[in-house]
């Protein structure tokens, strides 16, 4: 497990497992919403976010969070694990309200630039039509690529998962 790549819905929890898998594998994190992101909720073009991601992969180890659809090949390609967090979009949805209340007026660590915390209809909508607009497409991705795959369903059965860890290493 040196080259990881996390994707799940919005407030799944992608970016804290990534940070609390990398450090106990000792591996650089990477938020693809750090990279896509900057100033005022700007983002970078698809071609200068696919040369950066690209350059983070060239690296031999990594874990990447995030989903952008239109990477999704690029790390599965490039990944020797895939973590999937097919949580319910409810869920996600009341973790994403709290987070905004938890960080309301500030950046996010995980954000890139300086996109302070917001919550909106768009981003209501995009989450709640998650599962529905991209469950199949990443079931599909992931039955064709030879990955070690990690698909949890439940924050309880990740946890006990995370147990399982014991020295940078797993069991």
């Amino acid at each position: 497990m040196k080259k990881v790549i996390i994707i799940g819905c919005s407030g799944s929890g992608k970016s804290t497992l990534a940070i609390k898998l990398g450090e106990k594998l000792d591996i650089d994190v990477y938020h693809l919403d750090k990279i896509w992101w900057y100033g005022n909720w700007q983002n970078i073009s698809k071609d200068e976010f696919k040369t950066r991601l690209g350059e983070i992969m060239k690296n031999g180890s990594w874990i990447i969070d995030g989903n952008y659809r239109g990477t999704l090949d690029m790390r599965l390609e490039g990944c020797d694990t895939v973590i999937y967090l097919d949580y319910n979009v409810i869920y996600c949805l009341i973790n994403v309200i709290w987070r905004y209340f938890k960080n309301i007026g500030r950046v996010r660590a995980d954000m890139g630039g300086e996109c302070i915390e917001k919550l909106d209809f768009e981003f209501i909508g995009f989450i709640l039509n998650f599962n529905r607009m991209n469950r199949r497409e990443i079931y599909k991705s992931l039955e064709s690529c030879n990955k070690d795959i990690y698909i949890f369903r439940s924050r309880r059965k990740l946890n006990k998962w995370m147990k399982s860890f014991k020295d940078k290493q797993i069991k």
